[in-house]
């Protein structure tokens, strides 16, 4: 799927991103929250936000680990399912965590006043947040390619994983050849299920799930009208976890300054 360069950029990245994001919550601990006067923004940048992000950063190691950069070979159904288990948390922390951003700068920002509907919150799509932000952060905020990650992306994926279909890693991609195999193999599957032969059986399923490449990508559904492509999770990931820091950064910016 990828080029060499790309291969060993993504190698690289791994252990400069967890720096980063360790930085990113050394920064929220030390240089932000002293500064906040509000209890519940200090609770949802210390429990919301740090928490969140320490579940980000366990899961991109994670997800490292069960699959490295540059794996082919097809994972077991317990790898993966432990993969998917990692996706689906850093999917719905990753949005739970600008969720918490706008809160903690709503909550400072209102001390004397009354809150906005829970509806009306939000780092993108709501307007009534703005005010509590620095120019740097709307600015940032603004930017058509932070707007589609967070539209196209990071809310369409949110939704489906809370609400439709869970993001899924397929065993395998398959050349039409290779899929008609594997079927074969399946209909041979079922029959020797039929007779109860569970030996011949487990040596048919061995062979099935040796066919086909290994692709380390993951989906949600195949049918829906918002559907995504595949999306390949190691470069996906590193963009995510980037994307997250620079939020807090610049969300982390005194609007009063």
């Amino acid at each position: 799927m990828f080029l060499p360069d790309d291969l060993e950029k993504m190698k690289h990245a791994l252990p400069e991103v967890t720096i980063e994001m360790r930085k990113a919550l050394e920064q929220i601990m030390v240089e932000w929250l002293p500064g906040l006067k509000s209890p519940r923004a200090r609770e949802y940048l210390t429990h919301g936000v740090g928490r969140r992000l320490r579940i980000l950063q366990r899961c991109f190691e994670n997800v490292f680990a069960i699959c490295p950069v540059g794996h082919t070979e097809p994972l077991s159904d317990a790898e993966r399912t432990d993969l998917e288990i990692s996706l689906h948390a850093f999917v719905i922390n990753v949005h739970g965590l600008l969720d918490n951003l706008a809160w903690v700068r709503v909550f400072e920002g209102t001390r004397s006043g009354g809150l906005p509907p829970r509806t009306q919150v939000g780092l993108f799509d709501k307007p009534i947040v703005g005010k509590y932000l620095s120019e740097e952060a709307r600015e940032y905020l603004a930017r058509p390619e932070i707007i589609r990650w967070y539209q196209t992306y990071a809310n369409n994926y949110r939704d489906a994983l809370a609400h439709r279909i869970p993001l899924y890693v397929p065993p395998s991609t398959m050349t039409k050849a290779e899929a008609k195999k594997a079927q074969e193999l399946e209909d041979q599957i079922m029959e020797k299920m039929k007779s109860h032969d569970f030996a011949a059986m487990e040596a048919l399923e061995e062979a099935q799930d040796k066919v086909g490449t290994f692709s380390p990508v993951f989906v949600h559904s195949y049918k829906d009208t918002d559907r995504s492509p595949p999306v390949a999770f190691h470069p996906q990931l590193i963009q995510d976890a980037r994307t997250v820091v620079e939020c807090i950064r610049v969300v982390s910016i005194d609007p009063k300054k």
